[in-house]
Order: structure tokens, then sequence, then C-alpha cells
């Protein structure tokens, strides 16, 4: 494997995954477009796909006992179906298509990620509305089939759904480790995750250790309002980067 791809690719893995474990937010919205950079999308969504799943695993054990059970499966079964669809999409869509949606959704998730940045993310306890938490659910598993960025969709429902905020990070990581076992199953099933894929996620597993520790040490220490509003502008530019050679083709 090429060396400079190993670097860099470590390097994105530790910023994207450090930066998981220091605010909470997915690691995916970071790291797969990054990657994408240097790599085929229907490459980099598999590769991260396995550090959420080691993250997630971790994770589940500790919070298993905060959830909030009837959102969970609301939510779950919705997106399991938006997972298949996305993973379809995945499957069949051209390259260039795939810049352009992943583009797109990175485009509009980090402009909410820069205006919210400075707000209490904690909703009211509200009734629940079992129709949006459906389409909240599809939407985040049709995207997350497509590009591993399932998390917003769910997290605007849930955030108005729990006022508990261990009970809604619990939910949450919940969730998506539910929905990534079963994008794995899919990934498998359809090829899209493979032994090369597998042994290239190896080299990676030194910056994931080496983030969580980083992460956990300036959990507490560094200002979370402005390490989010800098996650944002780099997405920005990053989607702006990953649309550039098709918008320039087309022109």
């Amino acid at each position: 494997m090429n060396v400079n791809f190993i670097l860099i690719g470590s390097l994105i893995v530790f910023t994207s995954f450090g930066l998981k474990a220091i605010t909470g937010m997915g690691a995916a919205l970071l790291c797969v477009p990054l990657l994408a950079l240097i790599i085929d999308i229907r490459q980099a969504v598999p590769i991260e796909l396995i550090f959420e799943l080691i993250f997630g695993a971790i994770l589940f054990f500790r919070i298993y006992r905060e959830i909030q059970v009837s959102l969970l499966i609301l939510v779950v079964l919705s997106a399991l179906l938006g997972i298949s669809v996305g993973t379809e999409i995945l499957l069949i869509a051209s390259e260039s298509l795939l810049r352009i949606i992943l583009s797109i959704v990175v485009f509009i998730f980090s402009l909410r990620i820069f205006i919210t940045s400075n707000k209490e993310r904690i909703g009211t306890d509200r009734k629940t509305s079992y129709l949006l938490g459906a389409i909240c659910g599809f939407a985040g598993g049709s995207i997350g089939g497509i590009t591993g960025q399932q998390g917003p969709p769910i997290a605007l429902y849930l955030e108005n759904q729990i006022s508990d905020k261990t009970k809604l990070r619990s939910t949450l990581i919940a969730v998506f480790f539910i929905n990534d076992l079963f994008r794995l199953f899919l990934y498998i099933s359809e090829g899209i995750m493979n032994k090369e894929i597998f042994f290239q996620s190896l080299y990676f597993i030194p910056a994931i250790a080496a983030a969580v520790l980083v992460g956990n040490f300036f959990h507490f220490k560094i200002d979370e309002t402005l390490i989010r509003r800098l996650i944002a502008i780099i997405l920005i530019v990053s989607a702006l980067i990953i649309s550039y050679p098709v918008v320039y083709a087309l022109f």
C-alpha cells in the first residue's frame, strides 16, 4: 500500500475520531469527505464504518441501561429500510453522482453545525411524533447507506424528544450502533465491504487508538463551540473540493 496514503489516511482518521471523542460529533461527517479526496467514496465509506463499529461496541455496553427503548425501536426500524435504499444507491451510482450527493449532504450538515454550535442541543420531552420519527429515521438511514453520515436527521429528531442529556446520548449511540451493524451486513452481502477494504483499515488502527486517548484527554479542556465551527468550515471547504472535478467537467 502507498505510504503517502497510509500517512494522510492516518491523519484524517486521527483527526476525525479525536474530534468525535472530544465533541461527540459523528466521525463520518469529517472522515468520509476527507478520505474521498484521496480514494473512491466506495472505499472511504466502508473503511470508516469499521471504525464506527469499534467505537460503537465499546460505548454500547457502557450506556445500554439509559436507552429510551420506544424511540430506539421507532427510529431503527425506519432507518433499516433507509439503509437498504442507500446501500443500493452506493452500489449502482457513478462516482460522479456519489461525489455530488456527498458534497450536498456535507454542505447542508456543516451549515447546521455552524449555526447551532453555540446552542443547547437538548429537547423538551415533547409528545412523540411517530410519523416524523419514521421520516427522520428513513432519511438518516438512506443518507447513511450512501455516505456513512446517518447522524443529523436522526439526532435532530431525538434532540426534540428527549430532554435528559444522558438518555439522549445513550439512545443516539445505540441507534447508530445497530444501524451500523445492519449496514455492515448489507455492505458484505453486496460486495462493498471485502477483504481488501478490511485489510486497508488495519493500517489505521494506531491512528484510531491515539485518537481515543487524545480525545479523552482534551474532552473537558477545549472550547467545543470553537471546535465545531472550525469543523464546519473544514467541511464546507472539503465539499467544494470534492464536487469541483464533477462541476468542472460539466462546464
